[in-house]
């Protein structure tokens, strides 16, 4: 029989996130999008906190997530920030959607379509005033990798 305050201690523990589901949306929200004006500052904290594999490297950090399948990369280099996320088991239709909610909700703007320099849609904010600040969304991978759904945060001459 558990004693009442290890009882309630036990209460204080927060749920482990790892036994949520996990959606492309949501992890490029937190990861991507939440974190950009502090140039991805929060984004490995937060994957670790969902069980993400951290692989840093000089210009950028890859993550994986093991049961998923899902995985990407990020650069908080100023000069040529992105980040990118694919879920195997991702819907690019579901992902182009929060792609302009997520753009009007973190930045204020309106998103316009763009031409996709890679994937099958584009949303875009002005960004200053030589850039936009683009969502692209991908059923396939510029390496041709197939299957899924592919997020891309990043800066694009207007």
């Amino acid at each position: 029989m558990f004693r009442p305050a290890l009882l309630a201690a036990l209460t204080l523990i927060p749920s482990v996130p790892q036994a949520q589901t996990l959606h492309l949306e949501t992890v490029f929200e937190n990861a991507c999008v939440a974190p950009y004006d502090l140039f991805f500052g929060e984004t490995e904290d937060y994957l670790r906190g969902w069980g993400f594999e951290i692989f840093p490297n000089d210009d950028w950090t890859a993550f994986e997530h093991q049961r998923t399948g899902m995985q990407g990369f990020y650069s908080s280099n100023p000069e040529d920030m992105f980040c990118r996320i694919h879920d195997p088991n991702g819907n690019p239709e579901t992902a182009d959607r929060a792609a302009r909610t997520l753009l009007s909700g973190y930045f204020g703007k309106t998103p316009t379509a763009l031409t996709p320099a890679n994937g099958v849609s584009a949303w875009g904010i002005p960004e200053g005033g030589c850039c936009h600040l683009v969502i692209e969304i991908a059923n396939r991978s510029p390496q041709d990798m197939p299957g899924g759904a592919f997020m891309s945060l990043y800066l694009r001459d207007r």
